[in-house]
């Protein structure tokens, strides 16, 4: 028998009929095996969800990693692209540069043709002399007798003009019983004196050629020739020079070899004195 405590603890079910508490424990055992079914289904839900999460997760991740992957290479083929557009930069920095550099020598090549028109303007334009002061510088030899030739053309004959109105300007007087013409005549202007007065007229054959060249005309002191008449010099007046540097490789002819020309050195057809 059940002590008076414990009876009264139960007292729910005390007054309990059998078929009721046959009833109620079978309710009792279906709801402990539907709590267990209920159990074994979640736990199966669980576990299968749980798979079906760490797949997505996977998914995810392999995404995360593809996406990874994908900026990556992007990143690379920007770096590389940048790399090339460096290049480009640099190569056309190099580019500009050289036509830089075509350019300026297009200008120095253009300078030289000028400077080469502006010689050769001046190679071809009529030679003139300065008189004025250059009268003024020969008047000391007032007197002097002279004889001009020239070559038979118009801009030697213009030369021998002006040499003409200089030295009367200057009191010279045309000789009246001129030597004979010069079998040949050089580029530019030579003066001969008589041999019988040689060193006053070599010091006035030179002052003569020296007051001509101040205007940038070629000429020169020939020599003494003993035919002429005494106190007077011969002005021959040849072309207008072109200077011309023969080349070291080309043979030179002996002088000597050729009659009158002495002094002279020869390249093909051209004549070049050797001082000058």
């Amino acid at each position: 028998m059940k002590p008076p405590s414990e009876e009264k603890r139960m007292w729910l079910f005390s007054d309990m009929s059998l078929s009721t508490a046959t009833a109620l424990g079978t309710i009792a055992n279906w709801g402990l095996l539907l709590s267990l079914l209920t159990g074994i289904v979640s736990t199966f839900f669980v576990v299968q969800t749980t798979d079906v999460k760490e797949r997505h997760w996977d998914e995810a991740r392999d995404r995360s990693t593809e996406r990874i992957v994908e900026i990556s290479a992007e990143g690379e083929k920007a770096k590389a692209a940048l790399g090339t557009a460096q290049a480009d930069i640099v190569k056309a920095s190099v580019q500009i540069a050289e036509a830089h550099a075509r350019t300026k020598e297009a200008e120095l090549k253009l300078e030289g043709l000028r400077e080469k028109n502006l010689e050769l303007e001046k190679s071809i334009a009529p030679r003139m002399i300065e008189q004025a002061q250059a009268s003024e510088n020969l008047k000391p030899f007032a007197g002097t007798q002279y004889a001009i030739f020239f070559t038979p053309d118009a801009e030697s004959r213009r030369m021998a003009a002006q040499i003409r109105a200089l030295l009367s300007m200057a009191g010279w007087k045309k000789s009246q019983n001129p030597p004979s013409p010069p079998s040949f005549f050089l580029d530019g202007i030579r003066i001969d004196w008589a041999a019988s007065l040689g060193d006053r007229l070599s010091m006035v054959a030179g002052t003569l050629a020296e007051q001509i060249k101040v205007s940038d005309v070629a000429a020169k002191a020939g020599r003494p020739v003993p035919e002429f008449e005494p106190d007077t010099i011969r002005i021959s007046v040849g072309l207008k020079p072109i200077k011309i540097h023969p080349p070291d490789s080309l043979p030179s002819v002996n002088p000597a070899s050729i009659p009158g020309l002495t002094g002279l050195k020869s390249w093909g057809s051209m004549l070049f004195d050797k001082d000058e």
